[in-house]
């Protein structure tokens, strides 16, 4: 049987071919994405976990940070929280811009429960010297240990941050 361009039924395979041929393609497209993406889960998930809590450290809001932290850093966070002065409380608000984070890398661990964030801090607060009001930073780096506890991400240090 000759194709005829002019009859419609033709026209109408034509259609639904292309039809199926995008959709096949679409479903592959997104089953390639989500393989991707399920990769670099646990990367986003401890940037994300890491940068909510060095927003809310960094901005001495040492409650939030207390949440996101492993029980072994929560005495490191306590430890900072009770050694703020009013001095250093004056000094952050007589600023006009909140300290702000961004994370500068991500590195998971081999062992798949580990990673370190790599961050840098803008308008940040610095103590450093027993008896001295801290003073504010136009920008630091720091770099955060995070560790996975049944299946959350938790910032964990051995010292104060």
């Amino acid at each position: 049987q000759k194709y005829d361009s002019h009859n419609p039924k033709n026209k109408m395979n034509i259609i639904k071919s292309r039809k199926t041929t995008a959709y096949i393609f679409a479903c592959m497209g997104l089953f390639v994405s989500l393989l991707l993406s399920c990769s670099d889960k646990d990367a986003n998930t401890a940037e994300e976990r890491a940068l909510a809590f060095a927003q809310n450290y960094f901005n001495l809001r040492y409650k939030q940070s207390l949440t996101l932290c492993t029980e072994n850093a929560k005495k490191w966070i306590v430890f900072r929280a009770t050694n703020i002065t009013q001095e250093d409380v004056d000094v952050i608000n007589a600023q006009t811009d909140t300290a702000e984070c961004e994370i500068d890398d991500v590195e998971l661990n081999d062992d798949e429960t580990t990673a370190d964030v790599k961050m840098t801090i803008k308008n940040v607060l610095v103590c450093d010297s027993i008896g001295k009001h801290g003073s504010i930073k136009e920008k630091i780096k720091k770099t955060l240990k995070m560790k996975k506890v049944s299946g959350n991400w938790y910032v964990d240090t051995e010292c104060p941050i």
